[in-house]
This record gives structure tokens, sequence and C-alpha cells, in this order.
């Protein structure tokens, strides 16, 4: 296996050193690591005298030289690394399409980022450059919150489906890189209700509900042995997001591993919603791994 592309986002942020921190540790001695980070626009405009509103190679390339150290820098004291140990990109423009267009031109393997939540509403607001380099990135994201008191465990969610498969197999990467404890977990939308064929719409019975949930973890162990990690099984009742959430939540997790459906550059522009709300309120970081349907 090769090493690892491990693109890291920075806006010089107390969020965005524990990003660095998160990243370094991931990309370990022997992984790539880009620390990008974009500025709005290397032009001032001045209105009263609009002959010193063109620019020079000259002086771009100064300002590109000045904000490639304060980079610099700023990654060296947040991962203790020497400049040598990892490259820095400056783009210029949008935030998020900055870093989504360097990382799609790198090939990055992952891109970590940190939340940049509001002090007074931490799960409510999440930054709008994080949601959207979730949105489009083409590979795996990363988005960093601060260790509370997590035990190790690492939540995944499925639906059995095989495009649901690429999460699991990524959470089951985390249990095995940090030595942590899986717990996956399945969520039933109570009451169900099927279409009976020329009979109406009938809801299922609390039984059946009991047989679907009984073989729902049947299946859940089962994917649980193939995988050779330690872990337990959950299987809830209620919204799958916040089901996610809820049961992160009850296990001090200390990462949830997400799936979102996005498959072409128009479609990563469509968050699915059980990502978006599990990206958005989680106590914890959120890994977001992009499904891809056959």
């Amino acid at each position: 296996m090769r090493p690892p592309k491990i693109l890291v986002a920075t806006d010089l942020s107390a969020s965005s050193a524990l990003a660095l921190g998160e990243a370094s540790a991931r990309a370990g001695e022997d992984g790539h690591l880009l620390v990008c980070h974009v500025v709005a626009s290397w032009r001032r405009v001045n209105e009263l005298f609009p002959q010193f509103n063109e620019p020079t190679p000259e002086a771009d390339e100064a300002l590109a030289q000045r904000a490639r150290q304060a980079v610099a820098a700023f990654a060296g004291r947040a991962t203790g690394r020497a400049g040598e140990a990892y490259e820095v990109a400056i783009e210029e423009g949008d935030a998020a399409a900055g870093i989504v267009r360097r990382a799609e031109a790198w090939g990055a393997d992952l891109v970590v980022i940190g939340s940049h939540g509001s002090t007074s509403l931490p799960r409510i607001r999440l930054g709008g450059v994080a949601i959207d380099v979730v949105r489009h990135a083409h590979c795996p994201v990363l988005v960093v919150r601060p260790a509370a008191d997590g035990g190790g465990g690492i939540v995944a969610g499925t639906d059995f489906s095989d495009s649901a498969m690429p999460a699991l197999h990524a959470a089951v990467d985390e249990v095995r890189r940090t030595g942590g404890r899986a717990v996956l977990v399945h969520a039933v939308e109570w009451p169900i209700v099927v279409d009976a064929q020329f009979a109406g719409w009938a809801e299922i019975d609390a039984e059946a509900m009991q047989e679907v949930e009984r073989a729902a973890k049947e299946r859940l162990e089962q994917a649980l042995a193939s995988s050779g990690v330690a872990g337990e099984c959950r299987v809830v009742r209620g919204e799958a997001g916040r089901a996610l959430v809820r049961e992160a939540e009850a296990a001090h997790a200390d990462l949830i591993v997400v799936g979102t459906h996005g498959r072409t550059a128009l479609s990563r522009m469509v968050l699915g919603s059980v990502a978006e709300f599990v990206v958005r309120t989680a106590h914890c970081s959120v890994l977001v791994v992009r499904l891809h349907r056959k």
C-alpha cells in the first residue's frame, strides 16, 4: 500500500491547528502532507487612485512568499514537524473552492479540516468552508473537533446496501489504526409503513418490527465478525442521522464515520441529509466517506 496523501486546510486559527495535528499523526513518517491555505485575493482595490490597482508579477510573488512563510511557521508549531516534512500550497479565491481544487489536482486521499464551531452554538453552526469542502471534495473528508472524554469508540452507520460498504470499511480501518472499538449502528424508522398491493397502506405491527430488528442485529453481528475487530452492534429506532449522533454520545465516541452518495462533480454538490446532519451536530470528529453506486 502506498503512503497516504493527506491535504490539511488551515486558516491559521486554533481550529485548524487541531486539524494540522490530526493530519500529521495520520500521515506518520511515510505519508505525504500538504498544508493548504487560501487567500481571498492579492489585489487591493483603490477607488480613488485606480491606477494603483494594476497588479505586478513581482508584487504577487512577494505576497505569496510571505503567505507561504507564515503558513509554514504555523504548521511547524502545530505539528512539531520540520519544514521539509510537509509541503505548503497557497491558493487564491474562495476558500472551499481552493481547497477542493488543490485536493483534486494533487490527488489527495484524504482532506482534513477544522470544524470552526462557534463557542455559543458549537454543534449547530459549522463553518461554511468546512461544510462546503465536505459537499464538493472528491475524496473522504475528516472534520476535526476537539477531543472531549472519548473512550476510543468509532461509530459507523449502515443501511446494509452495497454502496454503504466503503463507510464500514473505513470505520474498520480507523479501529485498526487507533486500537479503538467499533460500534456498528443500524437505524430502523418506526413505524414502518408498507404498500400492500390493492389494499392501501398498512403499518407493520410491533411483533413484525421486533423481527426486523432481530434480523438487522444478526446482519450487523455478521459484518462485525467478518471485520475481525472488537466492537458491538446496536439496532435503534429513529431517523438515521439523529440515531448516529445519539449513539456516538452514548458510546463517548471519538469519531463517527458516515457516507454520502455523490458520484460525479455535479452530484457532489448535494450532501446526503444523514451525512450533513451528523457533520453539523456531532460532538466529536466526523469522517465523511463518499459512497459509490454500481
